[in-house]
């Protein structure tokens, strides 16, 4: 099989020229594929990392939908979005062709899986029931966490885990609710905020005011910094960008459930450097908590946060969409 860092021959799907957003998708404001790139003369091209452009369907290898269809499925248009695909002009009559499988589609929506053709879709919020239908997607890491770099300052941690955010979920609640009852002996941090816009169909999360997202930033790292472990349950979906934050910050993830599918997961061992919670014990989470510090010491610690911060390093920093495409390959036989 060639390598992924071979460049593949694109099509790109143009707006007004191969299709047309509905009225209902075109009211939100577009969002770019991790695959699409707008050139300097305002044209949407296929990510040059990975692809060179092709001008006609039949001499591509891959086809690429430019917009990421997150922003339309955590609005409830799952059936729109499924109509728009099946009738690109590469996808009519092929939906469980090999031709289907190399339609690219990215879907950083909070909802599990919820369109059925069989598409080369790369999707962060995915379950093990729909792990062989997409190729786990990470977030990347957002605008305020980017620049801080990882701590190895041991003296500066005071807390034994953290946990800064929303509460858009009620696994949130129970998990800060646990460790204040059960483990009050352990010192932690937390600072949440009100989480979420309800409508008829739909649920986002609630708009914070420029103050409040700066501030909430600048506790976060602060806290993080101070924290051996950083506490990721779910939010609106069963992916938390804190997993990536806290890797990359070198500190020691908490996550939560068992039926979520991390990315990488045959080459990055998660369970050298976090600690997993299943969904049953919830509600037991500050035990689970107090026996992991009584049970792990200071050094031990230290070499998870490092390890964390390592396996960010290697697998997750750099040259994300090479990685991605040849999971792509490697699973669905591209």
């Amino acid at each position: 099989m060639p390598a992924a860092t071979e460049k593949k021959r694109c099509f790109i799907y143009r707006p007004g020229k191969d299709f047309s957003l509905p009225p209902a998708l075109a009211a939100l404001p577009p969002q770019l594929s991790e695959f699409t790139l707008l050139s300097h003369d305002g044209c949407l091209i296929p990510h040059p990392e990975v692809f060179s452009p092709s001008s006609s369907l039949a001499d591509a290898e891959f086809f690429l939908f430019p917009y990421d269809i997150g922003p339309y499925m955590d609005f409830g248009l799952h059936k729109l979005v499924e109509e728009l695909l099946t009738d690109l002009p590469g996808m009519r009559g092929r939906v469980t062709s090999d031709a289907a499988r190399r339609h690219i589609v990215t879907d950083y929506a909070d909802n599990t899986l919820c369109i059925s053709p069989e598409l080369c879709l790369f999707k962060t919020s995915l379950l093990k029931n729909d792990a062989q239908r997409a190729v786990p997607l990470w977030y990347n890491l957002p605008e305020h966490t980017r620049p801080a770099r990882p701590s190895f300052a041991w003296d500066e941690i005071m807390y034994a885990a953290s946990f800064v955010g929303r509460d858009t979920n009620a696994a949130r609640r129970a998990v800060v609710a646990s460790i204040r009852l059960q483990a009050p002996e352990l010192r932690c941090f937390f600072h949440i905020g009100s989480g979420l816009d309800i409508y008829a169909s739909f649920f986002r999360n609630r708009e914070q005011s420029r103050e409040e997202r700066l501030e909430a930033q600048t506790v976060f790292i602060k806290a993080l910094r101070r924290s051996f472990c950083s506490l990721c349950p779910p939010g609106v979906g069963p992916q938390s960008v804190r997993l990536y934050e806290s890797m990359a910050l070198g500190r020691i993830p908490v996550i939560f459930g068992e039926n979520t599918v991390y990315p990488l997961e045959h080459k990055a061992n998660y369970d050298a450097f976090c600690l997993r919670i299943a969904t049953a014990e919830i509600m037991n989470t500050g035990n689970i908590l107090k026996t992991f510090f009584a049970e792990t010491s200071q050094s031990e610690l230290r070499e998870k946060c490092i390890l964390a911060c390592k396996t960010w390093q290697r697998f997750f920093a750099r040259g994300k969409l090479r990685t991605l495409l040849q999971e792509a390959q490697d699973k669905f036989g591209l």
